[in-house]
């Protein structure tokens, strides 16, 4: 008994044996109620990324062993009666460790909600985690930031409010050293929220056009339809004119025919007649005009245009091929020309001796 009641650091040896066994038993529980809840969480292993028991793992994955053993720590010596001075030191050790926690919770919080928000827009089948990369980085140097200052904060003697001021002014010069990596990174950041493309997407950049394999932090690559890989930075992509093929619905086509001014009137009225018989003839075609426009310099101007009820490339070929195929038979048929330019000059019968004009 007197080896019980021996004190040490103020304490009897009770009371430290109090202490470990209480701490022990949070640090056993914590871990305990951990495994139980993963083990009930793991057991349907389909759930799809949006399940809150998707982001009910995540957590429990983040969750390290440190918390578990500071939580123990701090619930067990305050079981004791020790020097203020140590106990600041635990507290500020403890508080330090459970902010760290904290941000890597926060963390996963937020990558969980922009996932979720993500497939809510593209679907489950078309998620890519790359277009959001941007969003989560700049979301970890934002919690981290936060959890840096409390940390501080929380450090006694430590005044923060100086410690900020320094750093804004430091931030600020390294902004202007850091501001074309800085405005490419927000670029990203645009792209990953408004999406005017995603991977996967068909777009035309200027005389450029290909489909988008990677939209990078600074870089979005695209892969040409000649086979070569484009490498956009992206604050000049976001700057540019895109055109993105992948959000097309239908497709209008616009064409026009020149014929010759020898054709006779009543041939002129049936070929907008004829044009629209073709166009209509077509699978996923919806005719929509065809007009005699204008008198040309050398020919007579006729404007189509129809809708493909597709975006697809390559059936639209096809459709325009047998149009075009078919209009040529029709005009053969009926004996009209199609225009070339031409031009006719005059020689003046004084200077030649004769009224002559010919042809090219």
């Amino acid at each position: 008994m007197n080896l019980l009641t021996r004190e040490i650091l103020g304490n009897t040896l009770t009371q430290w044996l109090l202490a470990m066994i209480i701490g022990l038993f949070v640090y056993g529980l914590l871990r305990f109620l951990t495994w139980l809840l993963r083990r009930r969480i793991e057991k349907d292993t389909q759930q799809p990324r949006t399940n809150a028991s998707v982001l009910i793992k995540a957590l429990l994955n983040h969750t390290t062993g440190f918390f578990f053993l500071a939580l123990a720590i701090f619930t067990s010596v305050h079981s004791l009666s020790l020097s203020e001075t140590f106990m600041t030191v635990v507290d500020t050790i403890t508080i330090a460790i459970f902010l760290i926690q904290l941000g890597l919770w926060a963390i996963e919080v937020i990558e969980f909600w922009i996932i979720k928000r993500q497939i809510g827009k593209v679907g489950e089948e078309n998620y890519k985690k790359g277009p959001v990369a941007a969003i989560l980085l700049i979301a970890k140097i934002m919690v981290w930031t936060v959890v840096i200052i409390l940390i501080v904060e929380n450090i006694p003697g430590v005044h923060v409010t100086a410690l900020v001021a320094s750093l804004g002014i430091g931030g600020i010069a390294v902004a202007f050293a850091l501001q074309k990596v800085l405005a490419d990174l927000f670029a990203s950041l645009s792209i990953s929220i408004d999406q005017p493309f995603v991977e996967g997407d068909a777009i035309n950049v200027g005389e450029f056009s290909g489909e988008v394999e990677h939209v990078g932090l600074k870089s979005t690559r695209i892969r040409s339809n000649t086979g070569e890989q484009l490498i956009f930075s992206n604050s000049d992509l976001l700057s540019s004119r895109i055109r993105n093929f992948k959000k097309m619905e239908y497709r209008l086509v616009v064409f026009t025919l020149n014929v010759t001014y020898q054709t006779s009137y009543k041939k002129l009225q049936k070929i907008p007649e004829i044009i629209k018989d073709i166009i209509e003839s077509q699978p996923q075609v919806t005719f929509n005009r065809a007009h005699f426009k204008s008198y040309g310099v050398s020919s007579l101007i006729f404007e189509i245009a129809y809708t493909m009820n597709t975006a697809d490339f390559a059936l639209y070929m096809d459709t325009q091929q047998k149009v075009n195929l078919e209009i040529y038979h029709r005009f053969q048929d009926l004996g009209i020309s199609f225009a070339y330019p031409t031009q006719t000059i005059l020689v003046d019968k004084k200077s030649s001796g004769g009224d002559h004009h010919a042809e090219e």
